[in-house]
């Protein structure tokens, strides 16, 4: 019973930072706490005994400290190859872990966060993770980690609400520049 509550206080934490993560303007910030979420969440779900979350979390740690590096050097891209070897690698150990069809369920979320990590733009990576929370809020469920699965929920609108914030469309605030002040034939 202990080790169940630690858990579901675990995943609020995570969860906590996954919700601040989304909001930030900035790649880089974003990645930073959703390296601390996925951390967090790999010891919680090892507590709640979810083997297959709990790998696949694990291995796209790797991929995200990798997303990290790369993001704070100008102008580095990510290598193709290592992307693809990191989610084989993945995908292997999600095979030996599953044990039940619900585990799938962990593949496609960790699958879609490690795919977000390695995208251009703030909003491109919010995008796929609407996707990898839809995934993990039913494996959260099912799993019997609650706390992820309301903070699931409060984070796929969390994402919603900073995708409208963040859009391409948006109105900006233009500052007003008067010509006939600064061109050279009005003076």
């Amino acid at each position: 019973m202990e080790t169940f509550l630690l858990a579901q206080i675990l995943g609020a934490i995570g969860s906590t930072a996954f919700l601040i993560g989304v909001q930030l303007k900035n790649k880089r910030s974003i990645i930073i706490f959703l390296i601390f979420n996925t951390a967090v969440w790999t010891l919680a779900m090892f507590l709640v005994g979810a083997w297959s979350g709990m790998v696949t979390n694990t291995v796209t740690l790797i991929p995200a400290l990798y997303a990290h590096h790369i993001n704070s050097q100008r102008g580095a891209r990510a290598n193709r190859s290592y992307i693809f070897a990191m989610w084989l690698l993945m995908f292997c150990c999600w095979l030996v872990t599953s044990m039940q069809l619900i585990d799938i369920l962990a593949l496609v979320g960790s699958s879609f966060y490690m795919f977000s990590l390695f995208q251009k733009k703030s909003n491109a990576v919010r995008k796929l993770l609407l996707i990898n929370q839809s995934a993990w809020i039913i494996y959260d469920f099912a799993m019997q980690i609650y706390t992820g699965a309301f903070f699931g929920v409060a984070i796929f609108v969390s994402t919603l609400v900073a995708l409208y914030r963040y859009r391409a469309d948006k109105p900006r605030k233009r500052k007003r520049y008067y010509y006939w002040h600064h061109h050279p034939t009005h003076r």
